[in-house]
């Protein structure tokens, strides 16, 4: 078994993206910034509520953050955990995550009108 180069808890899907500390951080971000009454807890629940339109944010919405977020979770996990190579801030985490999600609405989000001159 595999243990989080965080805070060496048992690494599961689940611990990387909601339950490490890096993660907490994101999310509860992202809980202060929409003004969420919680967040999920498990990519089970994230699947079955949120992704099912029951959750607060729109689906399209939510699921470029999600990638976005993800992805900055796992890649800097990776720069972690392999190239022995840590964020200054955890926050650096949030701005990659943006960075992440916006790229997704800018050329995910637009329709082919949208590309016109």
């Amino acid at each position: 078994m595999d243990y989080c180069c965080i805070c060496n808890a048992s690494e599961t899907i689940d611990h990387i993206f909601f339950h490490c500390y890096l993660a907490k951080l994101l999310w509860g971000i992202i809980k202060e910034v929409f003004h969420l009454p919680h967040i999920p807890k498990s990519l089970k629940q994230f699947a079955e509520e949120w992704l099912q339109g029951k959750g607060p944010i729109p689906v399209r919405l939510l699921m470029f953050l999600f990638a976005g977020f993800t992805w900055a979770l796992w890649t800097t996990r990776n720069k972690m955990a392999i190239e022995k190579k840590f964020s200054k801030a955890p926050t650096d985490v949030m701005h990659i995550g943006l960075s992440y999600s916006c790229s997704g609405l800018f050329f995910f989000g637009r329709t082919e009108s949208d590309w016109e001159i």
